[in-house]
């Protein structure tokens, strides 16, 4: 996600905020009063940590019915109410392997949600992707709204959280937006310390998304590419260096990948259709500029549809479309670079028929085949052994 996703419209509700996003004048939804109204209960606990950990890296869902691999994509949806039922329908059938929902539209509700949110827990893990932690911001972080999320996240048995590299408060007020700051190494640096501090009032890992921006801080003096190798190589318990030729896998001792989940520990959830759209806006090859990033630190794909706002020309990330040639194919190409990792598609407005989206789901799933196809072959030319344990997960080690 970026700068699409839930909005707000300046209910304070919870301690910390309201989020929005970048398109100009959307339709926007309040988060807390959005899907229906629901309390998450405590009682919603159905693994802990590490199982839910094990379950989305491993895939351990019942196969489809059309798998023929061994070694598949893992693949994820955001959560929109309209979709849960046929997603319980169709478990095990469909491509979907993990939920991603976003905790704000379900603190403080009544109990359908809940209901409905614990039905989809017991057959997918769920991971969350907040808005609201203001994590480049220089408020303080807001103990209250975080008790708040971890206690949600414990019931799920979240493995990590996600937020984004953005500003989203200021003195206190909200600035209804995701505002980009200067990209700078010293701004990087504040932004992993928020982070790391972020995750330890969270209990778990959390991981940043680059936002789509539509305009540069005057007072920037990197770029992107420059400022994300910067932040997480930021030196300090929990920063996640990457290394070059292999990805950045960790393993625990059944040698499957463990995905960062330890309070304390930060990872970037690198969001291709919005490097796609920063890309385009201000005139760069995303694909061409892609070996810049810190691809051995990336611990989630993210991906949606972008549209192009007929009054400004810019190009959009609006989560309001099927995801474009040029998005998918630099997924591919990311997989290819950065190996198995769970990707999560968002078509959050403007979306059809449960079948679309399955299609989307489809293609989106065959990309990520044939990235890991790629990185697999490369594996071997370097040396690295890829195995399968024994439930099917898919790890590397050196040779």
């Amino acid at each position: 996600m970026g700068a699409a996703g839930p909005g707000v419209t300046g209910t304070r509700g919870i301690a910390a905020g309201g989020r929005v996003r970048h398109a100009p004048a959307p339709e926007r939804q309040d988060p807390y009063m959005g899907e229906g109204g629901v309390a998450a209960p405590r009682a919603m606990a159905l693994d802990s940590a590490a199982a839910a950990r094990d379950r989305l890296v491993a895939d351990a869902r019942a196969p489809r019915a059309t798998a023929t691999r061994a070694q598949r994509a893992c693949i994820g949806l955001m959560l929109r109410h309209d979709w849960c039922g046929e997603l319980l329908a169709h478990h095990g059938q469909v491509p979907v392997d993990f939920i991603e929902v976003y905790p704000e539209n379900y603190l403080r509700r009544g109990p359908r949600l809940a209901r409905e949110l614990a039905e989809l827990a017991a057959a997918f893990p769920i991971t969350l992707h907040a808005v609201h932690h203001n994590v480049a911001g220089t408020d303080p972080l807001e103990p209250a709204f975080c008790a708040e999320v971890r206690a949600f996240a414990d019931t799920l048995a979240a493995p990590w959280i996600s937020d984004h590299l953005a500003a989203s408060a200021h003195r206190g007020e909200l600035l209804h937006e995701l505002v980009p700051i200067p990209l700078t190494p010293e701004n990087a640096a504040h932004a992993a310390a928020r982070a790391r501090a972020l995750s330890a009032h969270l209990g778990r890992a959390v991981l940043l998304e680059n936002t789509a921006y539509y305009f540069r801080p005057e007072s920037s003096s990197c770029d992107e590419a420059e400022f994300l190798r910067a932040l997480f190589s930021s030196p300090g318990d929990g920063a996640v260096q990457g290394h070059s030729g292999v990805p950045a896998l960790r393993h625990s001792n059944s040698g499957h990948a463990a995905w960062l989940t330890e309070q304390g520990e930060i990872g970037w959830l690198f969001d291709v259709n919005n490097w796609v759209v920063n890309a385009l806006n201000f005139g760069f090859d995303p694909m061409a500029a892609l070996a810049a990033l810190p691809l051995g630190s990336a611990r989630e794909l993210h991906l949606g549809g972008f549209s192009v706002d007929a009054a400004s020309g810019l190009v959009m990330d609006s989560h309001a479309t099927a995801p474009a040639p040029l998005v998918l194919a630099l997924l591919e190409e990311a997989v290819a670079h950065i190996g198995p990792i769970p990707v999560c598609f968002e078509w959050e407005r403007n979306f059809g028929s449960w079948s679309q989206v399955v299609a989307v789901l489809e293609r989106v799933e065959e990309a990520v085949e044939r990235g890991l196809t790629c990185w697999r072959a490369h594996a071997s030319e370097r040396g690295v052994r890829v195995e399968l344990s024994e439930n099917g997960a898919q790890h590397a080690d050196s040779a």
